[in-house]
């Protein structure tokens, strides 16, 4: 989508030469003369001046992407349906007993696949574009951020959280290991009997 900003964007001014020279004037010691002065690039000119053009987020280009998928997928549904239609309709001087339209199992079966298939696609793209958009994630830093803050460790650091998690776990695990000794310890005290 970025070399569409890139056709539709404003062009990058151009540098003009200058073919009437300019009048001779009197020079100080102190000011450069005219020809003296070097001219700005376009390069540096270019780079510090901030662009104006508001910028479409990420999560809502999936939204629209989607929606427009979904609607060209919905295009080319009605277009092969009409067109199945059409072919099982028998011609006006045949009879409706005697009409045997041809019928290419695999292919059609091949074609209803990838008819679900882009239609599938095209919804999930649209609801996960959706749902980008009411969550306002636009970027994986968002989404590492509303991860955190579901998970409760959105101050600490991710070695904190790591750290933490760490701790969890072995303590998880050592509680398995008493229950399996407890376990051993009841079934030989069992057997002693």
């Amino acid at each position: 989508m970025s070399f569409l900003a890139r056709w539709w964007g404003s062009p990058a001014p151009k540098e003009t030469k200058e073919t009437n020279p300019t009048p001779p004037t009197e020079s100080h010691p102190s000011q450069p003369s005219p020809s003296q002065q070097t001219p700005p690039t376009s390069s540096s000119t270019e780079t510090s001046l901030p662009s104006n053009k508001p910028r479409i987020n990420n999560n809502l280009k999936l939204l629209l992407g989607g929606a427009v998928f979904f609607g060209l997928s919905i295009i080319v549904t009605r277009r092969s349906l009409a067109r199945r239609r059409m072919a099982a309709m028998p011609p006006y001087y045949t009879s409706a007993p005697l009409h045997q339209p041809r019928v290419n199992g695999p292919l059609e079966a091949f074609e209803a696949l990838n008819i679900a298939t882009i239609n599938v696609l095209s919804l999930a793209m649209m609801g996960v574009g959706g749902t980008l958009y009411a969550l306002d994630i636009n970027s994986m830093d968002d989404l590492r951020r509303f991860v955190r803050s579901g998970m409760g460790i959105e101050g600490r650091t991710e070695q904190d959280a790591e750290e933490e998690l760490e701790e969890w776990v072995a303590s998880v695990l050592d509680r398995r290991e008493r229950k399996n000794r407890e376990k051993r310890s009841d079934s030989e005290g069992d057997k002693g009997r």
